[in-house]
């Protein structure tokens, strides 16, 4: 019995030694990242520190330039059809309405008689303020350029998106409140008199 007993307490050290040396072997810590707790906490300093001093027996990794990100603010530009188009949609508004456009010219690539017209702003809204105060023409008074530009233009087909700049509340000019006047009082210069007085 007590044979049977000890060879089980053999078989059960010899199997928990891989695990166990796995998990405590603190001979090396510094070549075992997983044995010592405290590397996990410094390694970051470390990687500053690889960073920063050349080691000759550690292999350099590769410096990869990163792809400068797409611009996605601007559709990609239209392509001049070889034949001039029978039919013609014009599309207005903001950046919104570049993507529409392109969409259109995607979508009609295998129709030649159909064609997009495009006459959009980036920046633009319908209640932007500063149609006034906007030397470039980004936010152009939309009423009066569509105007303009069906004077010139001849579509069979008109298409406006806008939206994107346009974010805030609508705020309408408030109508002038009348003047209210009292029993016995004198009208004010510039308002009508009241009837029943003088």
């Amino acid at each position: 019995m007590l044979a049977v007993g000890t060879a089980t307490l053999v078989a059960t050290l010899a199997g928990a030694t891989p695990a166990a040396a796995q998990l405590f072997d603190d001979r090396f810590p510094f070549q075992n990242p997983f044995g010592n707790p405290y590397r996990r906490q410094q390694q970051p300093y470390q990687q500053q520190q690889q960073q920063q001093y050349w080691n000759p027996f550690q292999p350099q990794q590769e410096q990869r330039q990163a792809a400068p990100p797409a611009d996605y603010s601007k559709a990609p530009a239209a392509k001049k059809p070889e034949t001039p188009p029978t039919t013609n949609v014009l599309v207005f508004g903001d950046s919104l309405a570049d993507w529409l456009a392109y969409g259109l010219e995607v979508s009609f690539t295998e129709s030649p008689e159909m064609g997009v017209i495009r006459k959009h702003r980036t920046l633009s809204g319908l209640i932007r303020q500063d149609v006034r105060s906007d030397p470039r023409g980004e936010h152009p008074d939309w009423p009066k350029t569509i105007q303009e530009t069906l004077a010139t233009e001849r579509p069979d087909f008109i298409v406006m998106m806008i939206g994107l700049n346009d974010r805030r509340p609508i705020r309408e000019p408030r109508p002038a409140r009348a003047a209210v006047t009292r029993p016995g009082q004198p009208a004010q210069p510039g308002q009508p008199a009241t009837p029943g007085q003088p």
